[in-house]
């Protein structure tokens, strides 16, 4: 970006013009209401003195080089929309018989690019710069000239159609709804067999994993966001799923566990799978419950024993292809309603250190549910793991020196190749990980 383009967007962000000023005895008009729910661009935050610094800043609660961090490192920024031109998404365009490039379907723009309608742009918003500013902080234009000033607040700003990240829970829907799906775009399995990458999230690792452009606060990152987003990712879950069922395309097979189907028969891998329901039907896949149920445990165990026996129910009816559609549907309508009770306990929760070393030792001790699920229910156990290990060493960087992080890198070997996932080596790691916390000071 040029530093005239900037210039030209952060006036026309303010309703200025680059033109000579109007004499003294002219009188200059009030400026128009400026409608907000619309886009003015990400060059309009990136001026040098407002988010465009190259180096931090201390002068103001913000680092004001956060146009500069998304713009160099973040790959939000143009690496969402260039994975686009890839081999492999070409591959994924020719087997899906796409008739246009992945740069410019709808299909994939939808999530590797900010690709606002044009009715909503008050300057022109590029795809190439892909998951730009507002596509996370919502449409700027009723706040981008208010929200420096002294006596305007964060509230204000959220109120004039800013997005509140600050928010755990609004944060993770809109991270959800790219990165695992919502009810208007998904990765389904059309798009993982053709070859697209499947899709893995946790609210605070992934956030973690950012070049930060944000000053971390103990609400907002750590163990709360990551019990919120266990949480988040579940019900959504739940939604994507009822929305499938009530789809004409039922069933959906991104829903079912992988290794169900694609198992390796000449390992014999099948003698180690536990079965719910009848052997060869496809099953549900428990991932996004792996983790939730130790949390949920922590806070609400009543809560706990009844979303046991619904998540036993639904693995049933999803597993059953000749299961009503919208019986699924209304189940999993139930059990997300039923989950939006258990939330304001996992917000409340002070999540504390004596909660995440039980946590740690609940998820580390559960290698006879991990080994009998399948490998996306281990790799939310490992990224569970490594978030409240994270979260444990910041209240106590001593236990850098126990070897966890160590431990822990081991773990996630285990998972770095899908076709090479065996169950056994990774609950061995896990039993090392469980004697290493079991044995913290």
């Amino acid at each position: 970006m040029t530093r005239a383009r900037n210039l030209l967007y952060l006036a026309a962000a303010l309703g200025l013009a680059l033109l000579p000023g109007p004499s003294r005895t002219q009188e200059t008009p009030p400026p128009e209401p400026v409608r907000s729910g619309l886009y003015v661009g990400a060059p309009s935050c990136g001026t040098s003195n407002c988010h465009g610094s190259v180096r931090p800043r201390r002068t103001f609660d913000v680092l004001q080089n956060e146009y500069f961090t998304w713009l160099k490192k973040d790959p939000h920024a143009s690496r969402a929309f260039q994975v686009l031109f890839d081999p492999r998404s070409k591959t994924i365009a020719k087997n899906l018989q796409l008739e246009t490039p992945p740069a410019e379907t709808r299909l994939c723009l939808d999530c590797h690019a900010f690709a606002v309608p044009e009715s909503l742009q008050v300057n022109r918003i590029d795809v190439e710069d892909g998951i730009s500013c507002e596509a996370c902080h919502g449409p700027a234009s009723g706040w981008v000239r208010t929200h420096a000033a002294e006596d305007w607040g964060h509230r204000q700003s959220v109120e004039a159609g800013m997005t509140d990240l600050r928010d755990l829970s609004v944060r993770s829907r809109l991270c959800l709804s790219c990165h695992q799906g919502d009810g208007s775009k998904a990765v389904d399995h059309d798009l993982i067999a053709a070859g697209h990458p499947e899709l893995v999230f946790e609210l605070d690792n992934y956030t973690g994993s950012m070049p930060p452009h944000w000053t971390p606060l103990r609400d907002t990152h750590g163990a709360r966001a990551w019990a919120v987003g266990q949480a988040a990712s579940f019900r959504q879950g739940l939604d994507l799923l009822a929305h499938r069922a009530r789809n004409s395309r039922w069933p959906e097979f991104s829903e079912m566990s992988c290794d169900a189907c694609h198992h390796s028969l000449a390992e014999e891998r099948w003698k180690k799978i536990r079965y719910d329901d009848r052997p060869g039907l496809p099953r549900w896949s428990p991932a996004r419950w792996a983790v939730l149920r130790h949390l949920v445990a922590e806070v609400d165990p009543e809560a706990k024993s009844a979303m046991d026996a619904d998540v036993r129910e639904l693995a049933r009816k999803v597993a059953r292809i000749g299961t009503p559609p919208a019986e699924v549907a209304a189940t999993a309508e139930r059990m997300s309603r039923n989950l939006a009770g258990v939330l304001p306990a996992l917000e409340r929760s002070p999540w504390d250190d004596a909660q995440v070393r039980r946590l740690l030792l609940a998820i580390s001790g559960d290698a006879d549910f991990l080994a009998g699920a399948d490998r996306q229910s281990a790799e939310q156990a490992y990224l569970a793991l490594h978030s409240l290990t994270g979260d444990l060493l910041d209240r106590n960087p001593r236990l850098a020196r126990t070897g966890l992080p160590s431990t822990l890198e081991r773990l996630n070997r285990t998972l770095e190749n899908p076709y090479e996932w065996k169950p056994d080596r990774f609950t061995g790691q896990l039993a090392q990980l469980r004697k290493q916390i079991q044995g913290l000071p």
